[in-house]
């Protein structure tokens, strides 16, 4: 008895009409793997330093330590005065950029993908010229630096 090339089985079922691939439980466990790499980078870098400044900053300032508490002394004072005109004058720098940001982004980015065509990679090469020039002086630096690196090493050997 043969079977149908639609009735052979091929590892996928269908669900609501669609075919999904059943993973191996390695497969999946790879995947899981893979997710957790980020994640665990995001927690130890962005998260764990966020909540330790966040529960430091209710504390109580003594000079040259912290202790842990509960206060909002150091937000009253960060919010008056002098801290009150830097900290709305930030803000306002930050929603101006943001605003500028995508004024001027979604209008270009639409414009890509809609209607740039055969000239779509040129479009993106202008849209991306900026960010090299900011890293184009930090490989001159680093280049500068292997360069002294390199003749110092060639000085050293021939004495």
């Amino acid at each position: 008895m043969s079977l149908a090339p639609s009735d052979q089985p091929t590892g996928n079922h269908r669900v609501a009409g669609r075919t999904v691939s059943r993973q191996a439980p390695a497969r999946r466990a790879v995947d899981n793997l893979f997710a957790a790499v980020p994640t665990a980078w995001l927690f130890v870098f962005f998260i764990a330093p966020l909540a330790f400044t966040l529960v430091f900053s209710f504390g109580h300032a003594a000079f040259g330590s912290v202790e842990l508490g509960f206060t909002l002394d150091n937000y009253r004072k960060a919010l008056s005065g002098f801290y009150l005109t830097t900290f709305l004058r930030t803000v306002q720098f930050a929603v101006t950029g943001c605003v500028l940001c995508l004024v001027v982004a979604y209008p270009a980015a639409y414009f890509i993908a809609r209607n740039a065509g055969r000239y779509k990679t040129a479009a993106l090469v202008v849209v991306l010229i900026p960010y090299f020039t900011s890293v184009t002086p930090d490989i001159q630096a680093a280049r500068a630096q292997l360069v002294n690196i390199w003749a110092d090493e060639r000085v050293k050997a021939h004495h």
